[in-house]
């Protein structure tokens, strides 16, 4: 930027025209010159100063419509540029010139004032994060700064630089802009709202918003309890919400930009919030299509980038309302329909190799949105084609020589990202797709070169990838030994210097490859020195890393010999062990008693595991971490230490390790009494393996009141029927605990501790 252009427009008067267009054209696609002009602390504060001008000169408007195009060019694509930018306060500069606006301000300077405002929410919020679609950057320079400005495009601030301007809030300002006369601001305001909400609470306070007007009428009008509000034919909140509403009406139109935007904002409001998608499904009136509908009929358009929008915004809508979504199978004709339809869509668009990269990438990313955590989803996509699709679209983009020297195109690799992410969303939870791409030789070639790949969200992808894979045991023992993603997977775990998110991941899949008894993984990290990287990544303050280095660690003792044992047990030290029992984080804490039970399972019946883990823990350091662990509400957590402390007492000990102790059994009674299932199911167990243990012993299980709770959890009136030959077939009876399994347990509990000499009459005992 010359120094007088710059001199100029940092000046207090307004800038001739024609240096704010020189300064235009300068910046436009050039980062350089905007990081450059950005340098000027006084020339950015000139130029968001000329978006409020208040002049009655011919060139007022074209001077501020000049200011908002610098301004929305130097919020891309250059991260100094709006940094810049959001210190000069130019999104409430811009909030300001907004609300200023009426219906005589010209199109253009509305326009170019709502695509200004829209690059920087846009430029911000990718800052801030997450990523709407590939893997962002783990740190991006100005972060703190870009989530105040973002908290200031979602809530009310001032605009104090100058007494002059008045407080506003944001949203009053651009949100009735989404009915403007022009398109071209329409579609502004709604590319700013896609990119906006990311977080649900952003989502709920633009879905919940209503205009100054109608927020009055809430207010004023009458409270009558038999009414409820939003059934009202003109509630303000009707049809899931002012917003939704306009945006739903949007839909009509034939023009494909405005169809693409308003479908966009769409998706964003309607992510995980039930309200809106409820209201999406529903209809106004008896004959018309819902608005899901509509959505699901515009994703069949020939238009790709509509298709892709109307795909996220039904996939959003159904996934809102999952819990409400019964599975599959069960499912509404018309739920299927719609599953059904996306899938088809979204396989089209996948393997085409014709279609935009960037198109294909996203429609992956929408096909992980839509079967997540949704078994009956990710199958039925399966059957459909969809891993097909994927797997070969993968095999295609990857060459048969890899050499990753040089660069590949930015399109390419985030397709290779975004196909691997659905990957593992497809296999995560199915047998039969593990199956399916394990045994694709290509795919299992192109899946170990990704392991390489430069980019990190690519590496990241493919680790995610390999953890789905090697979820099947036989897979790990052929398919993944045959294709050697086990040393390339180990390379990753072992650098340094790579990404935290690549690191934290690949110790996820190593921990799958190393389960298995007498697993060549397993030797192969040893041998490598993998236990030393791994207690170093115990140690470290990283609780991702910590609890995945730990998971690890366990799974390197399960079933391990005795000598494996003691050589982890050395390097880890009993010290490091005692910090993950007794530390804040409930995952650390599930971690360090998967250790302790995993390394007392004994090797074989010769072997002193119980009685150095003792010693080694502390005796009353050990009973008081399990006690403690015992009371809290972590049902993971609580289970896998009932797990542990059954682990524990069937070992060998030479003095009384202290697992009996009333404080001990009023944890297990405690946990026979739990409000959550799965630990009554745990604890049961933990009690029926205990008193055949510890059988001599049955007066301290009744001194704690185990027994008398085991009958009650039995049921009245039922004891008679306690035999061998009938535990299996009793019948739930009013009284009796709920959970069968946790019924059978307390059965086989009472059995073992024999009836009280007062109920010999009532017991019926027999020979076992």
């Amino acid at each position: 930027m010359p120094t007088a252009v710059a001199a100029v427009l940092s000046a207090d008067l307004p800038a001739p025209l024609d240096v704010l267009k020189r300064t235009k054209n300068a910046i436009v696609g050039n980062p350089t010159a905007k990081s450059a002009l950005a340098s000027d602390d006084a020339t950015v504060q000139g130029i968001v100063d000329h978006l409020n001008l208040e002049d009655d000169g011919d060139d007022f408007v074209p001077a501020r419509i000049e200011a908002a195009h610098i301004v929305a060019s130097l919020a891309v694509g250059s991260q100094i540029a709006l940094q810049a930018l959001l210190a000069a306060k130019a999104h409430l500069a811009l909030f300001y010139a907004i609300s200023k606006l009426d219906s005589t301000a010209p199109t253009p300077l509305r326009v170019a004032l709502a695509r200004a405002l829209r690059a920087v929410g846009v430029a911000t919020a990718e800052t801030v994060g997450p990523s709407l679609w590939q893997l962002g950057p783990d740190t991006t320079p100005g972060r703190e700064s870009a989530r105040v400005a973002l908290e200031e495009f979602l809530q009310a601030r001032t605009y104090t630089r100058s007494t002059i301007y008045k407080v506003t809030e944001a949203l009053d300002v651009y949100l009735p802009l989404l009915i403007d006369p022009s398109q071209q601001v329409v579609i502004s305001i709604c590319g700013l709202l896609s990119s906006l909400l990311r977080v649900h609470l952003h989502r709920l306070g633009v879905s919940e918003w209503l205009p100054p007007a109608d927020r009055a009428k809430e207010l004023h009008k009458s409270k009558r309890g038999w009414e409820k509000p939003d059934l009202r034919p003109n509630a303000p909140r009707r049809q899931g919400g002012w917003v939704a509403r306009n945006l739903v009406a949007l839909l009509k139109s034939n023009d494909a930009k405005l169809l693409e935007a308003s479908l966009g904002a769409l998706a964003a409001v309607c992510k995980d919030n039930p309200l809106v998608a409820t209201a999406l499904m529903k209809t106004s009136q008896p004959d018309a299509d819902s608005p899901l509908s509509a959505i699901v009929a515009l994703a069949k358009s020939r238009n790709v980038e509509t298709q892709i929008a109307a795909c996220l915004c039904a996939t959003h809508a159904l996934r809102a309302q999952v819990i409400n979504l019964p599975p599959m199978p069960h499912a509404t004709p018309l739920i299927e329909t719609h599953v059904l339809t996306l899938l088809h869509i979204l396989n089209q668009v996948i393997s085409t190799p014709t279609h935009d990269p960037h198109a294909r990438s996203r429609a992956c990313f929408i096909l992980c949105a839509l079967v997540t955590d949704r078994s009956d989803y990710a199958q039925i996509a399966a059957d459909c084609g969809s891993l097909t699709a994927i797997a070969n679209g993968l095999v295609s983009i990857t060459p048969e020589t890899v050499e990753w020297d040089d660069e590949e195109a930015a399109s390419s690799y985030i397709l290779r990202e975004a196909l691997l992410t659905a990957t593992t969303s497809l296999a995560l939870h199915a047998e039969s797709s593990r199956q399916t791409l394990a045994y694709k030789s290509d795919f299992m070639a192109a899946l170990r070169a990704s392991l390489q790949h430069p980019e990190v969200g690519v590496r990241h992808a493919a680790c995610q990838a390999v953890r789905a894979i090697t979820r099947s045991v036989h897979i790990m023992r052929t398919a993944v030994v045959d294709a050697n993603l086990g040393p390339k997977l180990f390379d990753i775990v072992l650098r340094a210097d790579e990404d935290r998110r690549v690191r934290i991941a690949s110790l996820a899949a190593m921990c799958n490859l190393i389960t298995t008894e007498h697993s060549p993984a397993r030797a192969e990290l040893i041998e490598r020195g993998g236990i030393d990287c791994l207690v170093d990544l115990v140690k470290s303050r990283d609780d991702g890393m910590c609890v995945n280095a730990a998971w690890a660690i366990a799974n390197c003792l399960y079933k391990g010999t005795w000598e494996e044992k003691q050589m982890v047990m050395n390097k880890l030290g009993w010290n490091t062990l005692n910090s993950l029992l007794e530390g804040s984080n409930d995952e650390l804490k599930e971690q360090g008693i998967s250790i302790v039970k995993n390394f007392v399972t004994p090797a074989s019946m010769w072997t002193p595991e119980a009685t150095v883990l003792v010693q080694g823990v502390g005796k009353e350091r050990l009973l008081a971490c399990l006690e403690s662990i015992l009371s809290l509400t972590n049902e993971n957590l609580v289970c896998k230490a009932f797990e542990a402390l059954v682990t524990l007492a069937k070992g060998k000990y030479d003095d009384d390790p202290g697992f009996c102790r009333p404080s001990m059994l009023a944890c297990v009674r405690n946990g026979l009494q739990h409000a959550k299932v799965g630990i009554r199911r745990s604890a049961s167990h933990c009690v029926a393996d205990m008193v055949l243990v510890y059988g001599k012993r049955i007066k301290d299980f009744r001194d704690a009141g185990i027994e008398s709770t085991l009958r009650n959890m039995f049921g009245p009136g039922m004891l008679s029927q306690l035999t061998a030959h009938h535990i299996s077939g009793l019948s739930w009876q009013p009284g009796m605990e709920d959970d069968p399994e946790t019924r059978r347990q307390v059965a086989e509990a009472l059995m073992r501790i024999g009836p009280r000499e007062a109920e010999d009459n009532e017991v019926v005992m027999t020979d076992r």
